[in-house]
């Protein structure tokens, strides 16, 4: 077999579509001494992944054994069965109460909240435009004072920047 169809089917073998025959020929292939320095990886790969393979020995009265395991699992199942089954029944049962008495709940819910929002529509908060107009001018004059802390903060940063760009101007760092 030359190097070209080695590399195919080495190719095949990492796409995971070798066949078994394709598999015992770079088996045979990598086994030998005349592998190119190339393919020294490949050969490291495919043989550990082969050499770590033994072949088992299965005995010979294995089938009759695990017929009789199977038969006598089968027959101490049906005595424990009717016990596993009233359990099952019982937990089915309180599942399915639990689940119905969910399911009224979320609805009774949902009942009183569609009948509060048809109930309560939307509400003036003040029947009083003077009363309104006062509030409002508190919030504002709020904002205003909250926003004027901020843009000192703000123009004391800025001072800062400056003081350091002038330090940093006037003593250049040469790299």
């Amino acid at each position: 077999m030359n190097l070209t169809e080695i590399k195919i089917l080495l190719d095949r073998f990492y796409d995971g579509k070798s066949s078994l025959k394709e598999e015992r020929a770079l088996a045979e292939f990598f086994s030998s001494e005349d592998v190119p320095s190339d393919m020294t990886d490949d050969k490291e790969i495919f043989l550990s992944l082969y050499s770590s393979v033994e072949k088992i020995s299965v005995p010979a009265d294995l089938k009759s054994t695990l017929s009789d395991l199977i038969d006598e699992c089968a027959a101490s199942g049906k005595k424990k069965n009717s016990g596993l089954k009233m359990y099952i029944r019982n937990h089915i049962h309180f599942i399915r109460n639990y689940s119905v008495a969910a399911s009224v709940i979320i609805l009774f819910c949902i009942g009183l909240n569609i009948l509060n929002a048809k109930s309560s529509g939307p509400r003036e908060t003040f029947t009083d435009p003077q009363e309104a107009y006062m509030e409002a001018e508190k919030i504002l004059a709020l904002v205003s004072g909250n926003l004027k802390k901020g843009m000192a903060g703000m123009e004391l940063t800025e001072m800062n920047i400056q003081k350091v760009k002038s330090v940093l101007g006037d003593n250049k760092i040469i790299e």
